[in-house]
């Protein structure tokens, strides 16, 4: 689901690729603002001993790479060497921003002089090439310079090293100076705190509800309930804000407020505004004993659940239930929500319960908030590591209970009717409360853990024992704060001489939970007991790992593809490890987007970014397969994806399901072709037989093409109608492999019926859409109206049914003249990526919402490459690629973060952060490497 708003490389292998297209492509690219050096060689004393890639001065790249490996959950590094972003503890979704009281710390004793550097103040250059980062610093004053590599157990063609829940770090020092020095390194963590699935304390983009209790009411009495929303700068300002709340809330007709209809907040005080949602719930009982529910739902629709407006006054908004036995007023006043009750009935109602929801926003940056319910304040607090506190409190009349929790989730729970009595809510937040154990391991080093219990949730840290070192854990005296741990590493240095000092962080989290609250955890906790286990298996096979890393990257620096693809191609592989899972159960899945858009294996999207997964894991590319397998419904329809959010065994099926079942066939095909497995193919064979007969159900006029539910393909946001050249191609190419599949698993009847329509779509295909010179965007002839928009992801089909060996399945003639008008149309000006619609008098097709007609899709500019690669036009599809590849690493310099859409014109990220679907880069790079896997080894 799309939802949202809208120099190179001289190395001889290269050029004999490339040819003269190197000329080609360097003259029609605009000059842009580039480092000093683009795609270059470095050159490094450990593996990788060679690197393609763009190095950046420290203060100018804008993103930060998640360390982290398959499923394992993932922390963010930026180029400053910083910690921000930990998606370890048993949370998907980034925590925390910027992290204190972590990092590492430069030890110098020169002379009577003692210097302690914060990497980050002396941090220089940056290269990224996941899972490795490179940086370099040099500490003038102390007259030591320092290089920090951070990398990441993930191996291509190795999953269970790839699912270590580890990071390791080579630090560097020289000495620069004229005399010896003592000098070290210090690594310092806070260790984050196991999430709580329970209602009680929740961190990312949090919200709450409070619960009162208000007993029987009878005919005409009222019940009034006064509950405070304030903001403060800091914990200490909080009780000056309690006392005098300020800021008029803002309440719609339906007596709540939802940011997403107005972009802006309800609330809006001194310290900033702080309120992006409110509303509220009802319960009560009639006489009859009937139990009845009503609020504002504010998601959903529709908006009001069992209530009718009665209109809104200088009080604020008067609501009434449907049944007219209550009448619900809400008047806002500064900082605070007055809820009036009056049974309007003839008769009591009793067991009457009030619910308030707020979605607090501390600094709008979600990362940061975290929020708890407060025994102490008897509230809801939102509080954010910089300084400002939201609160929902009660203001006379004690609130019986509440919740805290994210988004969506809270919301579902509130209505739900559950909730945390008060008698269990938390005290003031006390920290990490983890118990400390510190250990030295006989040739191995020093170990300090900071764990919960009983599951252990926690970290470790180890530093490694090296020649002509001291290591040791730091005392915890020492430790800002109850979850921070540190251990360190010194040595004499003379004149020029260095020293090289190793370190692990090591997690284990092992009570992940899925959207329901249900508990899934992580493969991981199979094959580890602890942190501290997980730590001495980094560090005992530290060296194997790295070596395995660096061979992996190598190979892809060696190969045939330029190097700027390279690049792109090996930081592209932070989005698989950033956006999978891999449950206890052993279930692997890719969310389409943790941060963006997060739905667990989207199947549209899959069918691009499972291509590396294939490539490089087959096993849990099978895993992932078995999976839809199991999911198929009665009828042969694939699920559009397994759950909403993180979930694994709430399928749905009804989005997008003219391109699910077609999808599913082609990715079944793909898999047996690329592996040559026809085990593989006779598996999937039943399922693939009856996806096939459902998705005949969808050509609802007989004509051979599947037209039901066009409104919802590919492009979420863009009506379509009729016959579509991007759902029609992809159906052919389905009937292809679907025909493919049959003649390897050994069934020739069903081979031959799939032959039979796809002659039929075939004729039918060219007959609706083609226009002479492209295939338009969508014809619908039964009703007389159709589209000739251009669109640049027209033959998806054509580039699906490449990678399954089944050569073209439109026209070869046509498919040539549409690339070449795509990149005449869609690619006209000097845009970043090609533009997915233009009209046919030559404007970009507004016809759609979010930016989903006139904007730029990064996946289908890399598939228009690919496909022209294959089709023989490689230098027309390698400049829009390389353009593409020089807006990611030169101008937006976000190589780990890729979105589903940019602008065309500027090249700004649009929507959809670490996106799966950009992972189809690497379909570029294997059609240029001539391999489907890992090359063998060059020099």
């Amino acid at each position: 689901m799309k939802w949202g708003l809208g120099g190179d490389n001289s190395r001889p292998m290269f050029r004999r690729v490339m040819g003269c297209l190197g000329c080609a492509v360097t003259s029609t690219l605009v000059a842009v603002a580039a480092p000093a050096s683009e795609w270059r060689e470095t050159r490094f004393p450990d593996p990788p001993r060679r690197v393609v890639g763009v190095r950046w001065k420290s203060s100018e790249l804008t993103a930060a790479m998640p360390l982290g490996g398959l499923g394992t959950g993932t922390v963010y590094m930026d180029s400053r060497g910083r910690f921000s972003g930990q998606a370890l503890a048993n949370s998907y979704r980034p925590k925390g921003g910027l992290m204190t009281h972590t990092g590492f710390t430069l030890l110098v004793k020169r002379g009577e002089a003692t210097y302690r550097i914060p990497f980050e103040k002396i941090a220089g250059t940056c290269l990224g090439h996941f899972p490795v980062l490179d940086l370099e610093g040099k500490a003038e004053t102390a007259q030591v310079s320092c290089s920090l590599r951070a990398f990441t157990p993930f191996v291509l063609g190795d999953a269970r090293l790839s699912g270590t829940p580890a990071a390791l770090f080579r630090v560097r020092l020289r000495n620069t100076g004229a005399q010896t020095v003592t000098a070290g390194v210090r690594f310092q963590w806070d260790t984050p705190r196991a999430g709580r699935p329970d209602g009680r304390g929740a961190s990312g983009n949090v919200d709450g509800f409070l619960v009162w209790d208000l007993g029987e009411l009878a005919p005409g009495a009222t019940v009034r309930v006064p509950v405070l929303l304030v903001a403060a700068r800091s914990a200490g300002a909080l009780a000056g804000a309690l006392a005098k709340p300020q800021g008029k809330i803002e309440v719609d007709d339906d007596g709540a407020f939802n940011w997403e209809d107005r972009r802006r907040q309800s609330l809006d005080t001194p310290d900033g505004p702080c309120l992006s949602q409110h509303g509220f719930c009802i319960w009560y009982t009639d006489a009859d004993g009937n139990k009845h529910r009503a609020g504002a739902r504010i998601v959903g629709a529709p908006r009001l659940e069992s209530l009718r407006r009665a209109g809104r006054g200088p009080d604020g908004v008067r609501l009434h239930t449907a049944d007219g036995d209550l009448s619900i007023g809400v008047r806002p006043g500064p900082g605070t929500l007055v809820y009036s009750l009056t049974n309007t009935g003839k008769a009591a109602v009793h067991d009457l319960r009030l619910a308030v929801y707020a979605n607090l926003e501390a600094r709008h940056t979600e990362l940061n908030d975290r929020g708890r319910l407060d025994a102490r304040l008897g509230a809801v607090v939102v509080s954010d590591p910089a300084g400002p506190v939201c609160v929902l409190a009660s203001a006379g009349r004690p609130a019986m209970g509440g919740w805290v929790g994210t988004w969506r989730e809270t919301i579902r729970i509130m209505r739900s009717g559950k909730f945390v009595p008060r008698t269990k809510w938390t005290g003031p937040d006390t920290g990490a409360g983890c118990r400390r154990a510190s250990e030295r391991k006989h040739g191995i080093g020093s170990f300090a853990t900071c764990e919960q219990r009983p599951d252990h949730s926690g970290c470790t840290l180890t530093v490694l024992d090296g020649p002509d070192q001291t290591t040791t854990v730091a005392p915890e005296t020492e430790a800002p704060g109850p979850g921070v741990v540190a251990v360190q590493a010194s040595a004499e240095l003379g004149p020029g001489q260095e020293q090289t000092f190793r370190f692990v962080l090591a997690w284990y989290y092992p009570d992940a939970r899925d959207s329901g609250g249900k508990p899934v955890g992580h493969q991981y906790a199979n094959w580890f007991a602890d942190s501290a286990a997980v730590a001495e298996f980094a560090a005992v096979n530290w060296d194997d790992i790295q070596r395995k890393v660096g061979d992996w990257q190598e190979r892809i620096y060696d190969s045939k593809a330029p190097a700027w693809l390279d690049d792109v191609a090996v930081n592209s592989l932070a989005l698989l490890a950033r956006n999978s899972s891999w449950i206890a159960d052993g279930r692997f899945t890719v969310s389409e987007s943790f941060v963006g858009c997060p739905i667990t294996e989207t199947i549209v999207c899959r069918f691009y970014g499972s291509v590396p997964t294939a490539m490089f894991f087959p096993e849990l590319e099978k895993n992932t397969m078995r999976q839809f397998m199991r999911w198929q419904r009665k009828d042969g329809a694939i699920p559009f994806a397994f759950g909403g959010r993180e979930r694994w065994d709430a399928p749905y099926y009804e989005t997008q399901k003219i391109l699910d079942s077609s999808e599913f066939i082609i990715m079944a095909q793909r898999d047996a072709v690329w592996w040559n497995d026809a085990k593989w193919a006779a598996e999937c064979l039943p399922a693939v037989r009856r996806a096939l007969a459902y998705a005949r159900t969808l050509d609802t006029d007989g004509d051979g093409l599947i037209n039901d539910e066009l409104s919802r393909q590919y492009y979420d946001c863009w009506q379509m109608y009729g016959a579509g050249s991007y759902t029609s191609g992809i159906w052919l190419t389905a009937l292809r492999a679907a025909a493919a599949l049959g003649r390897a698993a050994g069934d020739p009847g069903f081979a031959a019926d799939c032959d039979r329509l796809f002659e039929k779509a075939s004729r039918r295909f060219e007959q609706e859409l083609w226009t002479g010179r492209y295939y338009r965007l969508w014809n619908d002839s039964a009703n007389g109206r159709r589209s000739d928009t251009c669109l640049a992801a027209q033959l998806t089909g054509q580039w699906a049914a490449f990678q399954c060996g089944l050569g073209w399945v439109s026209p070869r003639k046509h498919g040539l003249a549409a690339l070449r008008a795509i990149n005449e149309i869609n690619g006209a000006g000097d845009v970043w990526a090609l533009v997915n619609g233009i009209t046919s008098d030559g404007r970009r097709d507004t016809s759609g919402t979010n930016g989903h007609s006139n904007s730029a899709t990064l996946g289908e500019t890399w598939c228009y490459a690919a496909l022209c690669v294959r089709a023989g036009l490689t230098g027309m599809g390698l400049r829009r690629a390389k353009r593409l590849a020089e807006n990611i690493a030169l101008i937006q310099r976000r190589p780990w973060d890729t979105t589903w859409n940019i602008d065309p014109d500027t090249g700004r990220y649009l929507w959809g952060r670490e996106y799966y679907s950009d992972l189809c880069v690497w379909d570029l790079w294997a059609t240029l490497a001539g391999v489907r896997g890992l090359p063998g080894r060059g020099r």
